[in-house]
This record gives structure tokens, sequence and C-alpha cells, in this order.
């Protein structure tokens, strides 16, 4: 039997649920899956084969979750433990001290010293000591780890490598998303998924927008996603609000994000040049790629190694070279239709999770052999 638990992504993560545990489901592996989020997204629609438990976020603490998971687990020990959150490792180390013959799975899903520096409110010398001390703490329980999973080939590996094996599995998409090329005469609908915060660029996107929109009526932007902060959803309300030019959708069911990637033509990675986005890799590059959307990006080296001749790109943090990027495939109808045929070819060579998929099965027959 084989444990896959998360603490803090949503129970219908894209890499969690659709591809890890259905690519080992449909490979007659037992699953018991372990949730532990605000929103039950896969209630209507869970796999019968996998054992499923939600634990919500909004009745039960994460130190409450973190001892059911330990109890249940210490009971009935499973054969693997594939943990998807650094919360989790506390859980994993008392369990392999119990039972020694538990083999341990960490799922790493962005450069986490990357993403403390960028998300940290505190700056300087302070910033650096609470970075440590997380950093610290990380370590403390890696002695426990068999397999280390990454999702991003320049995350960086070296802590991780002295403990055990580590090995890249990217965020790539699912052929079942891939739509059938056809030829565009006209673009005018942009679209932006994921967290929304200033990292990742919210304001200088429809500050750029805001300027197009004054000369091209007929545009339209989609926003789909909720706020990191309270601070950042006050400013981002209020510079959307006049233009009624923007549609504003908030976090919705993965399941549910295929139909407004169909129906755009460009996606927008406006991403700033932080930490985070110097190591990792957007999910939302492969699935824009996938769905036939142009792709108009900030060149930083993780988007930009996947498609470097097929993009419009911008300078980080750069509204107006932003405008630049977002206007030349308005105004450059034969370029936008060339790129995206580069990148259909590219997700159905390379880029999906069934060419990959098989690495993940390798890492089990290992472990369970």
């Amino acid at each position: 039997m084989i444990v896959i638990a998360s603490c803090g992504h949503n129970c219908d993560d894209e890499r969690v649920y659709y591809k890890q545990i259905k690519t080992l489901s449909s490979n007659q592996y037992q699953i018991q899956y372990y949730t532990y989020c605000y929103e039950n997204y896969l209630a209507d629609e869970l796999d019968n084969s996998i054992e499923y438990n939600f634990f919500s976020a909004s009745e039960i603490s994460q130190k409450q979750y973190k001892k059911l998971l330990f109890n249940r687990l210490n009971g009935i020990p499973p054969k693997v433990l594939h943990i998807h959150d650094m919360e989790l490792l506390s859980v994993a180390y008392e369990l392999k001290n119990n039972h020694p013959d538990i083999k341990i799975i960490y799922d790493v899903h962005e450069d986490l010293e990357a993403m403390w520096d960028t998300f940290s409110s505190y700056s300087g010398i302070i910033k650096k000591m609470i970075n440590w001390m997380l950093t610290k703490y990380e370590k403390k329980y890696l002695s426990c780890i068999d397999y280390f999973i990454l999702a991003n080939r320049l995350a960086r590996q070296n802590k991780y490598q002295s403990y055990g094996q580590v090995h890249i599995l990217e965020n790539f998409l699912s052929m079942q998303h891939v739509i059938p090329l056809d030829k565009i005469d006209k673009t005018y609908k942009f679209i932006y998924h994921g967290q929304l915060s200033y990292e990742r660029g919210l304001i200088d996107l429809i500050e750029a927008f805001n300027t197009i929109s004054k000369t091209h009526k007929n545009i339209m932007l989609t926003i789909i996603g909720s706020c990191r902060t309270e601070e950042f959803e006050k400013e981002f309300l209020d510079i959307t609000a006049t233009n009624n030019q923007i549609n504003c959708i908030g976090q919705i069911p993965h399941n549910e994000i295929w139909k407004y990637l169909n129906d755009a033509h460009i996606g927008v990675i406006p991403f700033q040049d932080a930490m985070l986005c110097r190591y990792n890799t957007p999910t939302k590059l492969f699935e824009y790629m996938g769905t036939n959307c142009g792709i108009v990006s900030s060149d930083l080296a993780p988007i930009k190694e996947f498609c470097p001749d097929s993009a419009s790109w911008a300078k980080p943090g750069d509204s107006n070279s932003l405008i630049d990027a977002m206007t030349y495939y308005i105004e450059n109808i034969d370029a936008y239709n060339n790129h995206r045929n580069i990148n259909n070819t590219l997700i159905r060579d390379i880029y999906n999770w069934e060419k990959i998929s098989s690495n993940l099965l390798h890492i089990y027959k290992e472990l369970l052999n």
C-alpha cells in the first residue's frame, strides 16, 4: 500500500492527483491519498480505486492533521510514504524511526529557499536568519528520505544529494489536454491564471493591459486565481476596477481551467526577477503551450529554456517592455501562428506527462523491489 500525503496543496493539485496518483493507480498500485486544505474540490469526481482522506483546514489545525496522519500510518504502516510538503517531514521522520522498512519520497515542488526569500515579509539580516532556520529545520529530517523528486531542472539540488537519490520530474502537461492546432486570424483574448501577487508581475500586467486597451478596444484580459496577501488584493482590486475589459475570476477547481485556456489566444507570464522566479518553471507555461496560446513572458531562464524561439519576451518588471511583447502578437499574426506551431510540436514530442510518467513508475519499482 502506498500513501501520498500533502499539507497545504489543493487536493486537486494537477501534479499530485491528476498526474502522479492517476499514473500509479492505473498501474495497479493501491493508493491512500491524504490531503489537508480548505476546499474539497475532488468530492464529486474522485477515482473510486483511491482511498481518499480529506481534512479541512478550516476545521482542524495543521498540528492536529499531522498527529492524525501519524497515528493512522503508525498503526498500519504503508510500504511507501510520498509527501508533497516540507511540513510533513517530521511525520515521515517519526514513522521511519518506528518502521525502518518504510520508504519515503520527498516531492519538492519548488526551490524552497528561493520561495522563502521571495515571500518573506522581512528584509536584510532578519530574513537571512529566518531562512537559515527554515533550511536547518528541513535538513533536520532529511536523513529519513530515500528518494527526492524535484519539479524543476534549475532548482538547487546540492542539499539533497548527500541524503538520497534526486530525480527531476517536471510538471509537463498531460496529452488529454492538448488540443488540435488551428490557424488564428486575429488575437484579442489574453489570459493569466495562477497565484496573484507582486512578484508574479500582476501589477505590471494590469498596467500594461490598461495602456494597450486604450488603443485596442476589442482586447480582453481574463485573470484567474486568488491573491496571496490582503495587501496585494486591495491594490489589485483598485487597479482592475476601472477597466471593463478585464475579467477577474477567483480560484476555481483545476479541471475548470481548460475551458478558459482553450478560449484564449495569448497566455501571459509577467513574472518579476524575484528569487522564486529564477529557479522555478511555472506549470502554466506548458498549459499555455498545450492549449495553443501564444506565450508572452518575462525573459527568465526557467521559462526561456523550454521555448527560446517561440515566445514574445519582455524584460522582467518593466511594464513598457511588457506592452511591446503583448502588442507584438496583436500586430504580427504570422509570427504568432508560427510560434504556436513550434510550441504545439514541442508539447506533443517532448513536454508531455506521458513521456516522463515512466520515470515515476521506475522510482516506485526500485523502492518496492
